[in-house]
């Protein structure tokens, strides 16, 4: 990635004016996009898009008056209600009489008198199926007396004030018959907590004067806010001195947080802004065009992403585009990185190339983190997901491509790197201590975590200014007043629809207690069929027994007696006589059932009632209906909903950004270590994040988990960019992380700055992010910083600055498996012991029985460990005479294991800790081993006891372990013990378990482990002088070396240690590591030629070594040569250079060898490096090479070779693609020579050449070139 950017750079450099041209094109498409926008101020856009929450949303929206506005005019105290009133008749005037009555179909602060006039006729016209059956016996049972007297009574109301406006119903029920059917009537205003019974619209205290205002159907929003804004004009207008006005309703909600969500934007904008600049000018760079450079890159990500969306998705959520804002923070972040890194190395190109790769990958995981969004439900969500993706992917091309060409001129030299670290005291208790404060916390919090709360309530995520929430108080009642049930009813026609909602609100009725304060139901004022035929029965048995026709002759005398007119009471005198009802003619049924009778999408008729009920009865009410066929809907199930939903969201945003960031993580690493070192802050910050909102009660919403996303997305940067100083340093030296920590330091800020400024803002949704994302910024801040140094420094790089090969996932279970299976065993040996030494059998036997059972359990330790190889040739041959001393090299704990496996009675010299181990040494102590701080005679008697009981003694002469596999001093103890018992001395040859685990080092490493036994020396070899000891011990230790020599000579070949070198190239980068991995695994035969053609002492240089691979192959198998490795690539020699299990005899130079001269040698390599050079200047370096060979030694050649066309082809197609690939670097055409060439130039030079091994499959060939002595 690095390389591609890299040279885009220089291609860009030499024609700037094309991003001028480009930049200009883009600028005129944002602008013509920009006007395409239409933002969406929905509170349903923060829910999920689920079919319970889209079906309280769709009821919800078709209830009566559900796209009602209601202004309501407030007498403050003092002030009479009149004022109020009056009020609201002069705005009712001015908006009737004003253009706003296009927009409006209803503007009343007076009850509706055509929907009660409706009501009433419909009642009157079918009186059987209204009338109250109690006040129909009543009526009927009235003698001349009684209906004088009523007649009486309906005069009176006649002449009352209000008799004329109730004329038609004091005339068409005059005996009260419709009492309960006029009282369903009120209760309809009450559902609204408005009350009309005083002429005028009054809230149910009777201080604010209600206006209800129903906008045209089908307004766009844009006029529905331009209407809000006219009315609170009109309404300012109307108010006089004592007054307050305010508006409620949907569009009002709408208008409140489009505004409240604009002004919170510009707010925390231009303070993030303002804090972000004095962050740059007073805290880090302190330059003065600092800030705005930095805003360029977050500048042409938002507005793409606007452009972009303008053409994708116009209608997008208008908190989205609020929350935009924090997104400013994340996409500053590239910037940070590019001028921090820019503000240490003064370098463009050498800056995009080292943070291409982190970079890229951070804004690619935090682009999918954020296109998870798009997985959710919410429509906000899913919104902010594509906005987010678009701009921080823009943002971060924009920093690579066009960034790097901003001129920037820096005051001064760059700032030193000592400066930039802390004091090495500190770095020291931090580095002990950090672990351990990480450890404690997260156990800490851990108990919390199933504590988080999930917000309930969707109306918390929507704003609504202090004078809106009083009036909505006013009018429906505060959180703790009464709650507003739905009841739904489906079916596939009205009739049916109404039959079932009229049998599930009479059973609602008849309930006692009632569940309800007010219920009201489109059955009441139309009921159904059936409905209708059960009244009209139950009027029937009432009148049975009555002659109707005379009851109707003296009503209509008594009438006549009280002056009303024939006639007058006609619709009740028709009812009694059984005159069937008129039908409802469909603008009266239209004008009834709006809203509580409608048409679903799918052709099927809906009923909806309306109950308020006290807080807790919602769930008596749907208990009661349970089976009704009706629905119940209230708030309290829609937040129930919503918590599980947001807990579902929450569980799929956390695993799918998880899963996708740790698979980016995997890819780019290609090992799961460092994935898991990266991804293992994230997780960690996680448990913090969750416990510190279930410890603070800080609760999620569907907006706020988003923050979820910033962990697992900007998170990541952080920790890549962390992984990558510190991989790059392990990698070839270069020391890049205190521009990291600045960069990460600074991007840490600006986040927390972005996101943090949200405290300043009013809209809930905006301000649910603010604290949550400021302390998830910090926890990972804080983790990434500790944790992932500590976890490197644990497992790779604190050991390679020991001079050890790192941890891998494999060698670390590998390790532990070992531990275990030795300490298992330790334990069950102790168990085994008290059982053994407490049997009644001599003790002689129950050594030998523990000595098998050591044996056994040695021999299985050691052959369990399945990747190391044995090849042992051991020394039971050597005891069949009879016991011995068995003498052998120490490089390895696992030196014990091996000589213990062999043989039941061998007994071991070992020292002080050995003899007091709390795991082996009672069994130790028991078997009878020999301590070596011991006296000499001391040991030498046990010694001489053990023998005669037919047991041999182990050795390890040199007394302690090597740390570097070389043969240290051998003591005289083990030859006088021989020669005072005349035993003979049996040496044993180890190779290979210092390489399997070195001393101090718990690693159990890949490796080959060989046991050669050598001759016996007898107490009177002849070969060895008897007298002095000293003398004895020096000859047999010169032997015993001299033959460990010749075995690591057969052993120590380039193939021996091709896994060491594998591990050595770990972490240096998956495509280096598996160049190394599979290229070494295909030229093992050629390396091991390679390194017999070779002297094994003496100055070699390795022309063209690359990465350095065969140059430790060949240093690893002779360390008696002193190499040399010359490459023109700088960053291949600065990776060689700083490889693990360097000696001081390997060193690397950056030399191109078109000009280069190497130094005078005793031995030249050219592999796979002359075809890189023109013909002449090969010749010219061979030439070179043949001067300056010292007599004796030898140019070893491996190239390609013209001759075989077929053959050449494919050298020819490796070539191209390694060089194509970039994996290795060619400045002129590839120019290979033929067999006779080379051969022409030996003759010439007086060397002798001989071609060694030829390529089975390409026209590689290896040739060696010696220089007569």
């Amino acid at each position: 990635m690095g390389a591609g950017f890299s040279a885009l750079y220089r291609m860009v450099r030499g024609r700037r004016w094309t991003l001028v041209v480009l930049l200009a094109v883009w600028a005129v498409f944002v602008v013509l996009s920009l006007p395409r926008l239409r933002p969406v101020n929905d509170l349903f856009q923060a829910l999920p898009a689920d079919p319970q929450v889209q079906r309280f949303r769709e009821v919800l929206g078709s209830a009566p008056g559900a796209d009602r506005l209601m202004v309501g005019f407030t007498a403050r105290e003092g002030t009479p209600v009149d004022s109020a009133i009056a009020a609201s008749d002069r705005f009712v005037h001015a908006v009737r009489q004003g253009p706003l009555a296009d927009r409006l179909v209803q503007v009343d602060n007076t009850p509706d008198p055509q929907w009660f006039d409706a009501a009433v006729e419909v009642a009157l016209a079918d009186l059987p199926a209204f009338a109250d059956t109690a006040a129909l016996t009543r009526l009927t049972t009235l003698d001349d007396a009684g209906l004088d007297s009523l007649m009486n009574a309906v005069r009176a109301r006649l002449l009352s004030p209000g008799g004329m406006v109730q004329e038609r119903l004091v005339l068409g029920d005059p005996a009260h018959l419709l009492g309960g059917h006029l009282r369903a009537l009120r209760a309809r205003s009450d559902l609204g907590g408005v009350d009309g019974s005083s002429g005028v619209l009054l809230d149910r205290s009777g201080t604010t004067a209600v206006v209800l205002l129903r906008p045209r159907p089908a307004l766009p929003d844009t006029a529905l806010d331009h209407l809000v804004d006219a009315l609170r004009v009109r309404m300012t207008a109307a108010c006089g001195g004592g007054v307050e006005a305010e508006v409620f309703g949907p569009a009002a909600i709408a208008r409140a947080n489009n505004l409240r969500v604009a002004a919170d934007s510009r707010l925390t904008t231009a303070v993030s802004v303002v804090l972000f600049v004095l962050l740059l000018l007073l805290g880090f760079y302190r330059k003065w065009s600092m800030p705005l450079l930095v805003l360029l890159p977050a500048a042409f990500g938002l507005l793409n992403a606007l452009a972009v969306l303008a053409w994708v998705a116009p209608a997008v959520s208008a908190i989205a585009l609020g929350v935009s804002a924090t997104l400013l923070g994340i996409a500053l972040d590239y910037a940070l990185h590019h001028f921090t890194h820019l503000r240490h190395g003064r370098d463009a190109e050498r800056t995009v190339r080292d943070i291409a790769q982190p970079l890229l990958l951070g804004s690619a995981t935090t682009v999918l983190a954020f296109l998870a969004l798009r997985t959710l439900g919410s429509p906000l969500l899913r919104d902010l997901g594509l906005m987010a993706a678009l701009m921080l992917a823009s943002a971060a091309l924009f920093t690579l491509v066009v960034l790097p060409h901003v001129p920037v001129r820096w005051a001064g030299p760059a700032p030193a790197r000592h400066t930039q670290t802390p004091p090495a005291a500190w770095r020291r208790r931090a580095a002990a201590w950090s672990p351990l404060v990480v450890l404690v916390v997260t156990v800490l919090l851990w108990p919390f975590v199933d504590r988080v709360r999930f917000e309930d309530d969707p109306e918390r995520l929507s704003y609504m200014p202090a004078s809106m929430r009083d009036l909505r108080d006013r009018l429906f009642g505060a959180g703790g007043d009464l709650r507003t049930v739905f009841i739904v009813t489906e079916a596939a026609d009205e009739e049916q629809a109404r039959t079932a909602a009229g049998r599930a609100v009479e059973r609602l009725r008849h309930a006692g207690p009632a569940p309800f304060v007010t219920l009201v139901s489109p059955t009441d004022l139309l009921p159904s069929a059936q409905a209708r035929q059960q009244a009209r029965m139950r009027w029937t048995r009432t009148l049975q027994g009555l002659d109707t026709a005379a009851f109707r002759q003296r009503f209509d005398r008594a009438a006549d007696r009280a002056g009303f007119a024939p006639g007058a009471f006609a619709p009740l005198l028709h009812a009694l006589a059984g005159a069937p009802a008129a039908p409802v003619d469909s603008a009266t049924r239209a004008l009834l059932e709006e809203g509580a009778v409608t048409r679903t999408p799918d052709g099927r008729v809906r009923c909806l009632a309306l109950a308020r009920v006290r807080p807790g009865d919602e769930d008596r009410v749907r208990a009661l209906l349970d089976g009704s066929g009706s629905e119940v809907l209230h708030r309290g199930l829609l937040g129930d909903r919503l918590k599980a939903l947001v807990g579902d969201d929450l569980q799929r945003i956390l695993w799918t950004t998880a899963l996708l960031v740790f698979a980016a993580l995997l890819l780019t690493y290609g090992r799961i270590e460092p994935a898991v070192i990266t991804f293992l802050p994230m997780l960690l910050s996680w448990v913090w994040i969750l416990g510190l909102c279930g410890l603070f009660d800080i609760p999620f919403n569907m907006v706020n988990v988003l923050v979820c996303t910033f962990i697992f997305g900007l998170g990541d940067d952080y920790c890549l960019f962390t992984s990558s100083g510190i991989l790059n340093r392990y990698r070839d030296g270069s020391d890049d992380l205190p521009a990291i920590r600045a960069g990460v330091v600074l991007s840490v800020a600006s986040t927390v700055i972005g996101t943090g400024v949200l405290l300043f803002a009013r809209h809930p949704a905006l301000r649910s992010i603010a604290l949550l994302s400021v302390v998830g910024m910090l926890c990972i801040l804080v983790i990434s910083l500790t944790v992932q140094p500590v976890l490197y420094r644990w497992l790779i790089t604190g050991r390679a600055a020991r001079g050890r090969l790192p941890f891998t996932l494999r060698t670390l279970l590998i390790s532990l498996f070992a531990f275990v299976y030795f300490l298992a065993g330790c334990l069950v040996q102790l168990a085994v012991l008290p059982l053994v030494a407490l049997a009644p059998i001599p003790r002689e036997t129950k050594r030998r029985v523990f000595g098998r059972s050591l044996m056994l359990f040695t021999r299985s330790l050691v052959y369990v460990m399945v990747n190391v190889r044995k090849d042992v040739q051991d020394f039971r041959p050597a005891l069949r005479q009879g016991p011995a001393v068995l003498i052998a090299n120490h490089a390895s704990f696992v030196d014990i294991l091996v000589m213990l496996m062999v043989h039941p009675r061998t007994l071991m010299m070992t020292n002080r800790w050995v003899w007091n181990s709390p795991f082996f040494g009672a069994f130790v102590r028991f078997t009878g081993f020999v301590r070596s701080e011991d006296d000499i005679a001391t040991n030498t008697a046990r010694v001489a006891d053990a023998v005669r009981r037919g047991w041999s003694l182990v050795v390890f002469p040199e007394g302690t372990r090597s740390r570097d596999g070389r043969i240290g001093r051998f003591h005289k103890g083990a030859f006088h013990i021989a020669q005072q018992l005349q035993l003979p001395i049996v040496p044993v040859l180890l190779h290979g378990v210092g390489h399997a685990m070195a001393k101090g080092d718990a690693m159990l490493k890949d490796t080959t482990i060989t046991m050669r036994t050598l001759p016996a020396v007898q107490p009177d070899d002849p070969r060895f002088p008897q007298e002095p000891l000293k003398d004895r011990t020096r000859a047999i230790a010169g032997w015993f070396k001299k033959e460990h020599e010749a075995l690591c000579t057969a052993i120590e070949t380039p193939s021996f240690f091709r896994r060491q070198l594998v591990r050595a190239y770990t972490y240096k980068g998956p495509v280096l590591e598996w160049y190394v991995r599979i290229k070494t695994r295909i030229d093992a035969r050629l390396d091991d030629r390679i390194h017999a053609l070779l002297p094994r002492t003496g100055d070699i240089v390795d022309l063209g070594c690359g990465y350095g691979p065969l140059t430790y192959l060949l240093h690893w198998s002779a360390p008696g040569r002193r190499l040399l490795g010359v490459d023109h690539d700088a960053d291949k020699v600065a990776v060689a250079g700083h490889g693990l299990l360097r000696g001081p005899h390997l060193r690397f130079e950056q030399a191109d060898l078109r000009s280069y001269d190497p130094p005078a040698a005793d031995a030249y390599l050219l592999k796979d490096v002359l075809h890189y050079l023109p013909t002449a200047r090969q010749e010219a370096l061979l030439a070179h090479c043949a001067g300056a060979l010292r007599p004796g030694g030898v140019i070893v050649v491996r190239d390609g070779f013209t001759g075989d066309a077929q053959r050449h082809a494919r050298t020819r197609w490796t070539e191209r693609f390694s060089t194509g690939l970039g994996f290795n670097k060619a400045t002129a055409p590839l120019t290979f020579m033929a067999r006779h060439d080379l051969e022409r130039m030996a003759t010439t030079h007086g060397l002798r050449l001989e071609w060694v091994d030829d390529g089975s499959i390409t026209s590689n060939a290896l040739a060696a070139l010696y220089k007569p002595a």
